[in-house]
């Protein structure tokens, strides 16, 4: 069951054709991103969101990120 976490974080990501996070760092620790399983885009308001699910090999979250404020975050970890 996915836990709802919702903080902000630092995402290392690459920018060519789009986005693809790489690495981020979460209460303390560095999680290297093995695989971007699934992507999906949403809207708050007149910002565009892009989610992310994604593995370090061992669980899953969902990233966010938030164009109009180039913000990360996680929202869920399972």
């Amino acid at each position: 069951m996915a836990e709802s976490i919702k903080e902000d974080i630092k995402v290392i990501a690459v920018f060519d054709k789009g986005v693809k996070p790489v690495k981020f760092r979460w209460r303390g620790r560095l999680f290297a991103i093995t695989e971007v399983t699934h992507t999906w885009s949403s809207r708050e308001g007149s910002s565009s969101i892009l989610h992310f699910s994604v593995t370090d090999g061992a669980s899953l979250f969902e990233l966010v990120y938030n164009q109009a404020s180039m913000r990360w975050s996680i929202e869920a970890s399972e």
